[in-house]
C-alpha cells in the first residue's frame, strides 16, 4: 500500500515498540518486574478503575471493526492475525473472552464485544507464556491501550501503580520522550503524576534475553459483566 507525501499513519506506541523488536522489549520489561504474584484479580480492578475515567475502552465494537483491529495489531509486530470467534457463553458465567493460544483464536460472548477486552485477549496471543498477568503481559496491554484506546502515557502509569501492577510503559528513546507527546491537549491530569513515577533507559547491549515460557492451551480472562 502506497501513501501520498504526509499521509502516511501515524505510528502508535505499540507500533513503535514492535518496530525496533517487540520481544526485546518484553524481555526488558520482564527482566525489571515481578514474575511470582498473580495479578489477575488486580488487572481487573485495574481496567474498570481506567476505563472509568477512558469509558472508550468500554464501547462494544462490531465484528468487522474488531476484526480490523486485530490485523492492525498483528500486522504491526509481522503476525498472521488471530481469528475472531462470537461464541454463545462459557461454563463461567464471569468470563466474557478466552484467548486460545493454541489455535491463535479469540473467542467472545456475543454481546459483549468491547473493544478493552478485544485488545486484552490480543495481548495473551502476544506474549502467551505470562498466565499471571504479570510485567510482560502489563507491558504488552498497556501499549494496546496507549494505541487503540487513546490512554495517555502518564495516565496508564498512573493506575497502573494506583493497582500495584508492573508500570513498565517503555523506552523514552522510542517513543518521542516517553510519550510526552501523547500529552499535548490532554487536560485533567496533574504534572506530577508523570514525574513522579521512574523511566528506565537501557543501552542496547544491555538488554536481556528473554528466557522461554510454557505455552498454554488457553488463557481464560475473568470480565465483570457489565449491563
Amino acid at each position: 500500500m502506497s501513501f501520498a507525501p504526509g499521509d502516511e499513519p501515524v505510528p502508535t506506541p505499540f507500533g513503535r515498540i514492535a518496530r525496533h523488536g517487540l520481544s526485546e522489549a518484553v524481555a526488558v520489561a520482564t527482566a525489571f518486574g515481578d514474575r511470582r504474584t498473580d495479578f489477575r484479580a488486580a488487572i481487573c480492578r485495574f481496567e474498570d478503575d481506567l476505563f472509568g475515567a477512558f469509558p472508550a475502552g468500554h464501547r462494544l465494537m462490531d465484528y468487522d471493526s474488531a476484526a480490523t483491529m486485530l490485523r492492525e495489531v498483528f500486522a504491526a509486530c509481522d503476525r498472521p492475525p488471530p481469528r475472531l470467534a462470537l461464541v454463545d457463553g462459557f461454563d463461567d458465567p464471569k468470563v466474557g473472552g478466552y484467548a486460545d493460544v493454541a489455535n491463535h483464536r479469540i473467542a467472545i460472548e456475543r454481546g459483549f464485544l468491547y473493544r478493552f477486552l478485544v485488545l486484552h485477549e490480543a495481548a495473551h496471543l502476544l506474549v502467551p507464556e505470562d498466565r499471571r498477568h504479570g510485567p510482560a503481559f502489563t507491558f504488552i496491554l498497556q501499549l494496546l491501550y496507549r494505541s487503540f484506546i487513546d490512554v495517555p502515557e502518564h495516565a496508564i502509569r498512573h493506575f497502573l501503580c494506583r493497582h500495584g501492577l508492573p508500570a513498565f510503559t517503555g523506552f523514552p528513546a522510542i517513543e518521542d520522550a516517553s510519550g510526552v507527546g501523547e500529552m499535548q491537549g490532554k487536560g485533567g491530569w496533574e504534572a506530577e503524576i508523570l514525574g513522579s513515577l521512574p523511566v528506565i533507559y537501557l543501552e542496547p547491549g544491555r538488554v536481556p534475553q528473554l528466557s522461554g515460557g510454557v505455552r498454554s492451551t488457553g488463557l481464560q480472562r475473568r470480565f465483570a459483566r457489565r449491563k
